[in-house]
Protein backbone atom coordinates (compact mmCIF):
# COMPACT_ATOMS: atom_id res chain seq x y z
CA UNK A 1 0.00 0.00 0.00
CA UNK A 2 2.79 2.47 0.70
CA UNK A 3 3.85 1.63 -2.93
CA UNK A 4 0.32 3.15 -4.25
CA UNK A 5 1.15 6.17 -1.82
CA UNK A 6 4.74 6.78 -2.96
CA UNK A 7 3.11 7.08 -6.74
CA UNK A 8 0.65 8.90 -6.02
CA UNK A 9 -2.14 6.41 -6.96
CA UNK A 10 -3.37 6.53 -3.13
CA UNK A 11 -3.65 9.41 -0.60
CA UNK A 12 -2.05 8.90 2.26
CA UNK A 13 -5.02 9.73 4.76
CA UNK A 14 -7.08 7.11 2.30
CA UNK A 15 -4.15 4.19 2.85
CA UNK A 16 -4.15 5.86 6.83
CA UNK A 17 -7.98 4.41 7.20
CA UNK A 18 -7.79 1.66 5.50
CA UNK A 19 -5.15 -0.02 7.60
CA UNK A 20 -6.07 1.64 10.95
CA UNK A 21 -9.36 3.40 11.42
CA UNK A 22 -11.45 1.57 8.97
CA UNK A 23 -9.92 -1.84 10.15
CA UNK A 24 -10.31 -1.02 14.00
CA UNK A 25 -14.21 0.09 13.35
CA UNK A 26 -14.91 -2.46 11.07
CA UNK A 27 -13.70 -5.67 14.00
CA UNK A 28 -15.02 -3.25 17.01
CA UNK A 29 -11.60 -3.05 18.62
CA UNK A 30 -11.71 -0.52 21.20
CA UNK A 31 -9.19 2.30 21.21
CA UNK A 32 -7.85 1.54 17.91
CA UNK A 33 -7.60 2.99 14.98
CA UNK A 34 -6.97 6.54 16.04
CA UNK A 35 -4.45 9.44 17.85
CA UNK A 36 -6.62 10.50 20.56
CA UNK A 37 -7.31 10.65 24.39
CA UNK A 38 -7.69 7.52 25.73
CA UNK A 39 -6.57 5.55 22.36
CA UNK A 40 -3.83 3.63 22.78
CA UNK A 41 -1.10 5.48 20.62
CA UNK A 42 -0.24 2.67 18.14
CA UNK A 43 1.51 4.07 15.11
CA UNK A 44 3.99 2.91 12.40
CA UNK A 45 6.47 6.24 10.79
CA UNK A 46 7.08 5.36 7.17
CA UNK A 47 9.65 6.92 4.82
CA UNK A 48 7.70 6.97 1.40
CA UNK A 49 11.26 8.13 -0.35
CA UNK A 50 12.76 4.68 0.82
CA UNK A 51 12.42 0.95 -0.91
CA UNK A 52 11.20 -1.96 0.71
CA UNK A 53 13.17 -4.74 -0.57
CA UNK A 54 11.30 -8.40 0.66
CA UNK A 55 13.62 -11.40 1.12
CA UNK A 56 13.50 -14.40 3.66
CA UNK A 57 15.28 -12.64 6.35
CA UNK A 58 13.13 -9.19 6.10
CA UNK A 59 10.04 -10.53 6.62
CA UNK A 60 8.97 -11.42 10.30
CA UNK A 61 6.61 -14.18 9.66
CA UNK A 62 5.27 -17.76 10.82
CA UNK A 63 3.58 -17.99 7.19
CA UNK A 64 7.09 -18.66 5.93
CA UNK A 65 5.59 -21.48 2.89
CA UNK A 66 3.39 -18.11 1.60
CA UNK A 67 5.33 -15.47 2.08
CA UNK A 68 7.95 -16.80 -0.68
CA UNK A 69 5.96 -15.79 -3.16
CA UNK A 70 6.81 -12.17 -2.42
CA UNK A 71 10.70 -12.86 -2.12
CA UNK A 72 12.75 -10.60 -4.42
CA UNK A 73 9.93 -7.79 -4.62
CA UNK A 74 10.60 -4.10 -4.29
CA UNK A 75 8.18 -1.73 -3.20
CA UNK A 76 8.16 2.36 -2.73
CA UNK A 77 8.18 3.05 0.73
CA UNK A 78 9.59 1.94 4.32
CA UNK A 79 8.24 1.51 7.62
CA UNK A 80 10.85 2.75 9.95
CA UNK A 81 9.59 2.79 13.22
CA UNK A 82 6.86 1.07 14.75
CA UNK A 83 5.12 2.63 18.04
CA UNK A 84 2.73 0.41 20.21
CA UNK A 85 1.30 2.22 23.22
CA UNK A 86 3.57 5.07 23.28
CA UNK A 87 7.28 2.44 23.20
CA UNK A 88 8.97 2.05 20.19
CA UNK A 89 8.43 -1.92 19.32
CA UNK A 90 10.43 -1.76 15.59
CA UNK A 91 13.22 0.61 15.10
CA UNK A 92 13.39 0.05 11.19
CA UNK A 93 15.81 -3.25 11.74
CA UNK A 94 14.94 -4.79 14.48
CA UNK A 95 12.11 -5.78 16.92
CA UNK A 96 12.73 -3.57 19.98
CA UNK A 97 10.27 -5.04 22.66
CA UNK A 98 10.35 -8.40 24.70
CA UNK A 99 8.65 -11.08 23.66
CA UNK A 100 4.89 -11.06 24.99
CA UNK A 101 4.93 -6.89 24.35
CA UNK A 102 1.86 -7.35 22.10
CA UNK A 103 -1.59 -8.84 23.70
CA UNK A 104 -4.85 -9.79 22.14
CA UNK A 105 -7.82 -7.20 21.87
CA UNK A 106 -10.75 -8.26 22.48
CA UNK A 107 -13.95 -6.83 19.82
CA UNK A 108 -16.55 -4.92 21.50
CA UNK A 109 -19.75 -6.46 21.43
CA UNK A 110 -22.15 -5.14 18.63
CA UNK A 111 -26.09 -4.40 19.28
Amino acid sequence: MLDAVAAGRLPIAQASALVSANAAARFALPRKGQLAAGADADMMIVALGAETHITEGTLLTNARAISRLTHGARYRGRIVRTILRGTTTWDGATVTAPPGTGHYVTPEARP
